[in-house]
């Protein structure tokens, strides 16, 4: 277990870009023009060598508009990297997964923010490495969303049902 503070979150990305294997996880609920050089271009590195990203979100933020998101998306998906929006209000906690092993939790919200020198402590987080944590908490994730996804349906068409009736 290890602190990151600030600008460490920086080399937090590039240590998941160098050493991972398989696959990079990021997950934060906004996606802003900070995204492409905090996170998509570090994780479309690693993805010329075979890894798998994605990053989760769930709202994109001013000025990206939905143009920029839809080049984004394309761009990012040649190097192997999906831009998945989740639903609203869904994803509040911001995450950097890779591989099997290593999982940064952290107050940064990767997608849509950096950091500031002469602010070690306005972003903080832990790294933790232990076997099969980034694993299990990648499935975990998955199936939260799959989950608040089909409550979603599911209250929608409660909705649409009691409007009718």
């Amino acid at each position: 277990v290890r602190l990151v503070l600030g600008d460490e979150h920086g080399h937090a990305m590039r240590r998941a870009r160098d050493e991972a294997a398989g696959s990079i996880w990021v997950g934060a609920d906004r996606f802003g023009q900070a995204a492409e050089a905090r996170a998509l271009v570090p994780m479309m590195a690693a993805g010329r060598d075979g890894v798998v990203g994605r990053v989760l979100f769930s709202r994109s933020v001013s000025p990206l508009t939905e143009e920029d998101l839809a080049d984004l998306t394309m761009w990012a998906a040649q190097s192997g990297v999906e831009l998945s929006e989740v639903a609203e209000e869904v994803l509040h906690g911001k995450f950097l997964l890779w591989d099997d092993d290593d999982v940064v939790i952290t107050s940064l919200n990767w997608s849509s923010a950096g950091t500031r020198w002469d602010n070690p402590w306005g972003e903080i987080g832990v790294h933790i490495r232990l076997t099969g944590l980034a694993k299990t908490m990648r499935s975990q994730v998955e199936a939260s969303l799959q989950t608040a996804q089909a409550e979603k349906l599911a209250y929608l068409a409660e909705r649409k049902h009691r409007r009718q009736g």
